[in-house]
C-alpha cells in the first residue's frame, strides 16, 4: 500500500491563516486613505447631483424646484436634496483633508489656480432635469466641481442640461 503525498489539513489551514494576515498587514504599506479621500467624496456628490436631478425628473413640478445644497459642517459636508423646503434625503461626507473648489468659467486652469467653492453651494432642478437659476431661469454655463485630497484631484461638471459627470468641463 503506498502512502499518499501531500499536505495535511492541518498544514493547509496554517498557511491561509498566514497568508491572510500577511494580506491584512501588506494593504496598509501600499494605500493610505487619504490617497483615496477626494475619489470618494466626488463620487458621493456625483451620486447627489444625479438623484436631485432624478427627483426632479420625477416631481415634474414646473413650479417648485428641486434643490441640491452643500453645507459644511465641520470636516464633514452635508449635502441634501429638498423639494418644497422639505429634506428628501441628507448625507454626511467626509471633507477631511481636502479642499473643494468651484467654478462656473474656468474649465482648463488647474484646480489649485481655482478659488475655494464657497459653502453652502445650492443647485437648483426644474421638472424637466434642467439645471436652473433659483428663480427658475435657465443657466447656460457649465458649473466646474474640483476636489483635492491627498494625491487625488477629482473634476466634476454640472452642464446646464441637468447632467452631472466626472470630468472636465467642455466649453
Amino acid at each position: 500500500m503506498q502512502k499518499g503525498m501531500g499536505f495535511t489539513l492541518i498544514e493547509l489551514i496554517v498557511v491561509v491563516v498566514i497568508i491572510s494576515i500577511l494580506g491584512v498587514l501588506s494593504i496598509g504599506l501600499f494605500s493610505s486613505p487619504s490617497q483615496y479621500s477626494a475619489s470618494l467624496s466626488s463620487k458621493q456628490w456625483l451620486t447627489q447631483l444625479r438623484s436631485a436631478q432624478l427627483q426632479a425628473l420625477q416631481k415634474q413640478d414646473a413650479n417648485n424646484l428641486v434643490q441640491f445644497l452643500a453645507q459644511a459642517n465641520g470636516n464633514e459636508w452635508r449635502l441634501q436634496i429638498l423639494f418644497r423646503g422639505n429634506s428628501i434625503t441628507q448625507v454626511q461626507v467626509s471633507a477631511k483633508d481636502q479642499r473643494l473648489a468651484f467654478s462656473d468659467s474656468d474649465f482648463s486652469s488647474a484646480c489649485s489656480a481655482l478659488p475655494s467653492a464657497n459653502l453652502p453651494l445650492r443647485f437648483f432642478y426644474d421638472g424637466l432635469g434642467r439645471f436652473v437659476a433659483s428663480d427658475g431661469s435657465a443657466i447656460n454655463s457649465n458649473q466646474r466641481l474640483c476636489f483635492e485630497g491627498g494625491n487625488s484631484v477629482i473634476d466634476l461638471c454640472l452642464a446646464p442640461s441637468g447632467l452631472a459627470y466626472e470630468g472636465a468641463c467642455v466649453n
